[in-house]
């Protein structure tokens, strides 16, 4: 998975915008943004209903990151338990961006925009030094996957 991510961080630089495949799926996620901004000009209860719906359908490099975390547990509960944690430790940060974006300056907001891919590389490669089974601190020896390996067969 820490390979997968390196790779989605690399490969879209890679690739012309030219691509008759990206122009296709950047026009799909485009219909999606340009009803967001029409329903967002409404500013009614089921407009914004309809946004939190629509929102749940774009691609999100950090959701899609904590998807990769939980998937690399070795347990489903462990995974899941993941994903719990990930939705509430979002929850204060999504609440919070309305109300921090009036005081944070546009200079801010690119920093904070080029750190989020150098984030996701760590964090990819933590799951690849995680996967080595080196049986150290952030590389824990994992009998169990070995075992219900053994046990299938």
């Amino acid at each position: 998975l820490g390979v997968l991510i390196l790779l989605s961080l690399v490969l879209p630089k890679a690739f012309s915008y030219n691509n008759k495949l990206l122009a296709w799926w950047n026009g799909i996620f485009r219909n999606f943004y340009n009803e967001m901004g029409v329903l967002l000009k409404k500013k009614s209860y089921s407009s914004l209903f309809i946004i939190g719906i629509i929102n749940g359908f774009l691609p999100c490099g950090l959701v899609y990151l904590a998807l990769a975390g939980a998937l690399a547990q070795t347990e489903v509960f462990n995974g899941s338990l993941f994903m719990v944690f990930f939705g509430l430790g979002t929850l204060p940060a999504m609440f919070s961006v309305g109300w921090i974006s009036n005081y944070i300056s546009i200079k801010m907001r690119n920093r904070i925009r080029k750190a989020s891919p150098i984030l996701i590389g760590i964090f990819a490669f933590l799951l690849i030094f995680r996967g080595l089974n080196l049986g150290v601190f952030l590389s824990p020896r994992i009998d169990a996957v070995g075992a219900f390996i053994q046990s299938c067969f």
